[in-house]
């Protein structure tokens, strides 16, 4: 029996199962992925009934070695750059009830995905993995890393007044009609975000489960602190202003919030922001300072190039250009003089005195 979608519950009491004819897709957003790629589609678990890997213009073989290792996956190329756009390309191309959106660098293990799974049948409609409830944990985080998704987290569950444990984990298992029903538009790594923060405007059940983060298994992230940072501030922010968050839990899933709840989890969010600020600004800090003390030593004193020139029985040159110009001039006249005595005459009656 299929449970009515909009019904509050209280938490714990999700446990009329859905039908078991729903389906299960697998949706990874990929680029230049080839040495991952087989080990997470080798991890996808038998019950997934479709797997959609959404290539964007690998100049590797990740497609290659994804349908080498499973030929029926179902592959789209997405030519609109960004981990948003291929996501929201691939959810449209899916044809499963559930899906559930994976990285494909092997820091999220698929054989963790049936805990999602469960979730959804328990009548949630967003299941979204957090690395830091019980259980969970990463490995792939440095400490500016950290720093900047406490502050981000922080920041956002003062503004919704939640208390969500994550923000920004890609892990995560949803209804497609949900997902669908958002209308997302963000094209980079702040897609999680939006899609996390726009489920709570919009009232949807959620929960969130364990999960372990581990390093990437080859190759460079294509994740850039800064700049993703600034993108998911941004979308925080926008999406607050969108209009009024409802007074309800991310970590309960749908359960109703007093005045008093709300007021108490901002409260905790504001001290949580301010410990993350200052924990971003000591990353920060000794971020710079190991890039400072790696870097190549460069000397700040102007380079002079040698200038071959005569120079005095001490070593020194203390001639100018004008001066060497009237010392070879007086050399050359001197020895005009000294070849024909009749310059000299001529000289000497003009008052010139010419002298060795």
């Amino acid at each position: 029996m299929k449970r009515a979608v909009g019904v509050m519950d209280s938490p714990g009491l999700f446990d009329v199962p859905v039908e078991p004819t729903r389906r299960v897709s697998v949706v990874i957003p990929a680029k230049n992925e080839a040495g991952n790629i087989a080990w997470v589609l080798q991890r996808i678990p038998t019950f997934v009934d479709e797997v959609v890997l959404v290539d964007g213009r690998s100049t590797d073989r990740t497609v290659e070695v994804a349908r080498w290792i499973r030929p029926d996956v179902v592959v789209v190329i997405e030519t609109r750059p960004g981990k948003g756009a291929a996501l929201r390309a691939g959810v449209e191309a899916a044809t499963g009830d559930d899906i559930v959106m994976i990285d494909a660098d092997g820091s999220m293990d698929p054989v963790e995905m049936e805990p999602f799974l469960r979730r959804l049948r328990q009548g949630y409609d967003l299941v979204k993995g957090s690395r830091f409830l019980p259980g969970g944990g990463t490995a792939d985080m440095t400490p500016l890393r950290d720093a900047g998704n406490r502050c981000l987290l922080a920041f956002a569950n003062l503004l919704y007044g939640s208390s969500s444990s994550d923000l920004c984990y890609g892990y995560a298992a949803f209804r497609r009609d949900a997902f669908q029903s958002l209308e997302l538009s963000a094209t980079g790594f702040e897609i999680e975000a939006q899609f996390f923060l726009r489920a709570r405007r919009s009232r949807l059940r959620i929960a969130e489960v364990a999960s372990f983060e581990a390093p990437r298994r080859e190759g460079n992230s294509n994740l850039n602190t800064f700049r993703d940072g600034w993108r998911v501030l941004s979308t925080i922010v926008a999406e607050r202003l969108r209009g009024t968050v409802p007074a309800l839990s991310f970590a309960s899933g749908g359960d109703t919030a007093t005045e008093a709840e709300v007021t108490s989890r901002r409260l905790a969010a504001m001290t949580a922001t301010v410990e993350a600020a200052a924990m971003l600004v000591e990353a920060t800090v000794n971020e710079v300072a190991m890039a400072v003390s790696s870097a190549p030593h460069v000397s700040l004193e102007p380079k002079l190039e040698p200038i071959a020139t005569s120079t005095t029985s001490s070593g020194l040159d203390l001639e100018g250009p004008d001066d060497r110009f009237r010392r070879e001039r007086r050399g050359d006249l001197i020895a005009t003089a000294r070849r024909s005595p009749a310059a000299t005459t001529g000289a000497a009656s003009t008052g010139g005195a010419i002298r060795d």
